[in-house]
């Protein structure tokens, strides 16, 4: 879609005014715009919200990196029509190791694998429940200490890893 310029009456020359990145590229951030590069603004701002939550500078789509050892810390995979379906974050090679998952996390309707192993996460909000397609699921070497509830409404997955956690008991209806 092309740039949106908002132009301000006044008793002046009309001066064109150039809405900020977000605004610009997204509409509002959160929404079901896409930006002009195809990206799903709701997908972008939930991996902004798990940067902000975590103290990470950058951008969404930067948010993908190797560290200095050419191991891989952070990728994501989006679909043809835009849409995130893979995210991996792990904090092995990181000095960086998120600890909070915002709620937001529930938004990424088309999220089929989601792996973010070896940090410091040490609650999963329900709202994980609402990825109705995820199918893998890796939150192994975190700081749990409950099984996350809304794993439970998870139809679709076929893969859980919760190894190295401080579980002590799992729901009676997981399987």
């Amino acid at each position: 879609t092309p740039a949106k310029i908002l132009l301000i009456p006044s008793c002046e020359e009309s001066v064109p005014i150039i809405p900020t990145l977000g605004e610009d590229l997204c509409g509002v951030l959160g929404g079901d715009d896409f930006n002009e590069a195809g990206y799903h603004c709701g997908d972008l701002q939930v991996i902004q919200d798990i940067m902000d939550a975590n103290n990470i500078d950058g951008e969404p789509l930067n948010f993908t990196y190797l560290n200095y050892y050419s191991n891989e810390v952070s990728t994501q995979t989006w679909s043809d029509e835009g849409r995130l379906t893979n995210f991996y974050y792990s904090g092995a090679y990181s000095d960086i190791k998120p600890s909070i998952i915002p709620e937001s996390i529930g938004n990424l309707s088309n999220l089929i694998s989601l792996y973010l192993g070896n940090n410091h996460i040490s609650t999963i909000p329900e709202s994980i429940g609402n990825l109705s397609n995820l199918t893998s699921l890796n939150l192994r070497n975190n700081d749990l200490t409950a099984f996350p509830v809304g794993i439970l409404s998870l139809t679709n997955l076929t893969y859980l890893d919760l190894y190295g956690n401080e579980i002590t008991s799992i729901p009676e209806n997981l399987c």
